[in-house]
């Protein structure tokens, strides 16, 4: 008999490897941050089929954005960049469902955050 029947929650890699794998299998241009970026810079930039860039931050549902990933995150979205921030598989999983996200596009200097149970926030500030 096992104590703890728990799944274990999977990898920050991995889940941005499962994000990654879903957006190129629609033909969407993916690039993962590695090396001399800005501290804080988001984990994925990715450019849709229509054009659209967004950058995206992922976290492990227990996970919580350094002050060096907020800064980056909010002054994205003031710019007008499309920006997220993304929380577990789930969360990846719900973003997939859509064919595109062109209605989640930054209208408002602000940041979508999906949630670990998918639930889609937007805000100005990362709490």
């Amino acid at each position: 008999m096992r104590l703890n029947s728990r799944k274990q929650e999977p990898l920050e890699a991995d889940i941005q490897a499962h994000l990654i794998k879903g957006l190129e299998k629609r033909g969407w241009y993916v690039q993962k941050t590695e090396g001399r970026s800005r501290n804080g810079f988001p984990d994925v930039t990715v450019v849709d089929t229509l054009g659209n860039t967004w950058f995206i931050e992922l976290k492990r549902t227990v996970g919580r954005p350094s002050p060096d990933q907020c800064r980056e995150l909010k002054a994205l979205a003031e710019h007008n960049a499309n920006v997220m921030l993304i929380y577990g598989t789930k969360a990846v999983d719900t973003l997939l469902l859509f064919k595109n996200w062109v209605d989640f596009t930054n209208i408002d200097h602000s940041i979508l955050i999906v949630d670990s149970e998918g639930k889609m926030i937007w805000t100005k500030e990362i709490i």
